[in-house]
């Protein structure tokens, strides 16, 4: 993706980096405007990648849109692991990624804390080197990433400021944000 080439350490700053997220595309109404997708106890990776797509979460070279944001955390309605094993998780991520990519032709950002990613995917490396990375961590430092990442794409590091909710730090220059988004 060209996102992997020596642009550590450039952060870009918030209010050039919130239109550009903004227009991740709407989705679940989540109100930083990010589409985001979990894994449904119910449902495929596949099923839930074509449901996302089919809901709003494409994506077009139109040097505007980034592509579709995986959302896969701490489940906020039950168990933390979404009831997966470790390696039933990552055949539903893979699933998911596979498909979105299969609908869109791009690679789909997986936004995760490095703790949860120890814990559900048994610190799977697998999806490292096609996927962008959206680290959540609120703290000073990014610290560490998950295994298969040598750096982030984003950075969730607060959700406290002068703005309400959460806050992210894009890992590079805007030409490499315009590069997310053309493909």
């Amino acid at each position: 993706m060209g996102l992997r080439q020596g642009h550590r350490g450039h952060v870009l700053p918030e209010p050039l980096l919130l239109p550009a997220v903004r227009r991740f595309v709407r989705h679940r109404h989540d109100p930083r405007g990010v589409p985001l997708r979990r894994p449904g106890r119910r449902r495929s990776g596949a099923a839930q990648a074509d449901y996302f797509v089919d809901h709003g979460g494409g994506w077009s070279k139109d040097g505007r849109t980034l592509p579709g944001v995986l959302d896969i955390e701490y489940n906020p309605y039950g168990a933390t692991c979404y009831g997966r094993t470790a390696s039933q998780m990552v055949d539903w991520i893979g699933d998911f990624l596979d498909r979105y990519k299969e609908r869109t032709g791009r690679n789909a950002v997986i936004y995760t804390s490095t703790n949860w990613w120890k814990q559900c995917t048994g610190n799977y490396s697998g999806f490292g080197d096609t996927n962008p990375l959206w680290i959540a961590r609120y703290a000073s430092t990014v610290g560490e990433l998950p295994a298969g990442w040598d750096f982030h794409t984003m950075w969730q590091y607060t959700s406290s400021g002068p703005t309400v909710g959460d806050h992210d730090k894009f890992n590079g220059a805007l030409d490499r944000v315009k590069a997310l988004a053309n493909g």
